[in-house]
């Protein structure tokens, strides 16, 4: 049984699902428990990926505001056109 790994209704992946020994056959509530496990699978993999998004962006922040910082700290320059 192979059912699709969703994330924001796009197709990000497959689980598959076999039996190792024996005639089974799956049935529906086979194919609805794969369902929900796929669909949670897509669920933590799209967190998964706006958590990494988010660091990034926070990192970025973290790094502009360090050099702000720094940057209202240090004295201009006096400019020789001003002194005249």
């Amino acid at each position: 049984m192979i059912v699709p790994v969703k994330a924001r209704e796009k197709l990000i992946g497959i689980v598959s699902f076999g039996v190792r020994e024996g005639p089974r056959r799956y049935d529906r509530a086979d194919l609805a428990l794969a369902q929900e496990l796929a669909r949670r699978t897509g669920v933590a993999l799209d967190n998964a990926r706006l958590y990494q998004q988010a660091q990034e962006a926070i990192a970025h922040r973290d790094e502009f505001l360090s050099v702000a910082a720094h940057e209202l700290r240090t004295p201009l320059p006096a400019c020789e056109a001003s002194r005249n």
